[in-house]
């Protein structure tokens, strides 16, 4: 499924980086560059002055981090993410971020912690699935991504079709998009059956046709829940049958 994807998840972290507000981040006291700058102090001697990220810079990595662990997820592996999480739930951008923006990285973090805390994948997918919806509410907040610009034909065979449809629905969710999530949505429901000697894979793939019917009538936190619910499937099924995405 890696090998699939991975032009979608690269198109999907462009329009993650291109879309985001760059502007009004942080606080007074840090440059237009994303580098903290000399503040007049009242006491003689002022804190040392040292370098943070840009907006830009930052967002790529939450991007990165967040789509380790949902790939981590789909693998049934959440260790491949185990680092990624850490890093994102200790994540310090500035002392200077706006107010406004505190909260929504405080329930990125939360959700993070979550994930790297969790005893099995269906708390990692749980965690994942908040952690969309927490970008999605900085998103809306404070801007994101182009809502309608995530789009594509989804490939065959039904393998490549469920991947695709994940995407979408992680895009949906995260930017947060109705398009990505509608589209992703109806090729689940619609996905060809796998035909597969083996049984369980039948019945997994019977249960991601509908999940997707389900997410085409649910709005908000049921969202979440419908993705969790899928990133679950998929591992179950890969584990079945030895699949390493």
């Amino acid at each position: 499924m890696a090998k699939q994807t991975s032009g979608i998840s690269i198109h999907l972290l462009v329009l993650l980086l291109a879309g985001c507000e760059q502007r009004g981040l942080l606080a007074d006291g840090v440059s237009s560059s994303g580098a903290t700058v000399d503040v007049p102090a009242t006491s003689t001697s002022a804190a040392p002055v040292r370098p943070t990220l840009t907006p830009q810079a930052r967002m790529e990595f939450h991007a990165r981090e967040a789509d380790m662990m949902r790939r981590a997820v789909i693998a049934g592996d959440l260790s491949a993410a185990s680092v990624e999480a850490k890093a994102l739930s200790e994540d310090e951008w500035t002392p200077r971020l706006k107010p406004t923006w505190r909260g929504h990285m405080q329930a990125m973090y939360a959700a993070a912690r979550v994930y790297a805390d969790a005893a099995n994948i269906g708390e990692g997918a749980g965690a994942v699935a908040q952690l969309a919806l927490a970008c999605a509410g900085c998103h809306n907040a404070l801007g994101g991504p182009n809502p309608a610009a995530y789009n594509g034909l989804p490939p065959e065979p039904s393998m490549g079709g469920h991947a695709w449809a994940a995407e979408q629905l992680w895009f949906g969710l995260m930017a947060p998009s109705e398009t990505a999530w509608a589209e992703g949505a109806r090729q689940l429901a619609k996905a060809a059956p796998f035909r597969s000697d083996v049984t369980a894979v039948d019945a997994q793939a019977k249960r991601l046709q509908q999940l997707g019917a389900s997410a085409m009538t649910v709005a908000g936190e049921q969202r979440a829940r419908v993705f969790s619910d899928v990133l679950t499937t998929c591992a179950d099924c890969h584990r079945r049958v030895g699949y390493a995405p």
